[in-house]
């Protein structure tokens, strides 16, 4: 072993010191000749490839042999039903020609408490009535044609209000009847 090390640390001092030279500078780089033409060209030129022609074969399409009717066997009697009369239709149109009817999906709405409904229902209520009492103001003048559409207006609004109180959608309810008192006031400043 000590042989090894001796040998190994003998190669070191046999060795030269050499200082390498310094390397020489890269050559420069060769000059890039400027573009003649500009460096983008439009291509606004299509260049589509020649039709093909088309097999009039392909066009065709292929007919599922059709099963040969068998003879179903007896299916068992369905219970009775009572009687129902029978529905009045209009014409029939042919099966593929008849869709469904879209389902009609339910609609979402908050859940309101009960105490907060009797209070909604208490401000549509005197909203109804301040309504009423400018309606009955204005009836008793000439009105606009202007004026006739509010009144239009705020009748429709009460009348969409009191279909929202139906369907117990109480806040759209609210807001309904809000938006036709708003236009009443307008009546009646309107004077």
């Amino acid at each position: 072993m000590t042989a090894v090390v001796a040998v190994c640390l003998s190669g070191c001092g046999l060795r030269k010191k050499t200082v390498a030279a310094a390397p020489a500078p890269p050559p420069p780089p060769p000059a890039v000749a400027e573009p003649s033409g500009p460096l983008s060209i439009p291509q606004t030129s299509v260049v589509l490839p020649p039709p093909q022609p088309l097999d009039p074969r392909a066009l065709e399409t292929a007919q599922a042999p059709q099963p040969e009717p068998k003879e179903p066997a007896p299916a068992p009697k369905p219970p009775a039903r009572p009687a129902q009369p029978p529905v009045a239709t209009g014409p029939q149109l042919p099966s593929d020609a008849q869709q469904p009817a879209p389902e009609e999906r339910p609609r979402l709405q908050e859940i309101v408490p009960p105490e907060e409904k009797r209070r909604l229902a208490g401000e549509i209520a005197a909203r109804k009535r301040e309504i009423e009492s400018i309606l009955q103001q204005a009836s008793q003048r000439q009105l606009s044609e202007d004026d006739r559409a509010i009144v239009e207006r705020v009748r429709s609004f009460l009348q969409l209000s009191d279909q929202a109180a139906g369907r117990e959608d109480m806040r759209q309810a609210e807001a309904l009847s809000e938006r036709a008192l708003v236009l009443a006031r307008e009546l009646r400043r309107a004077r």
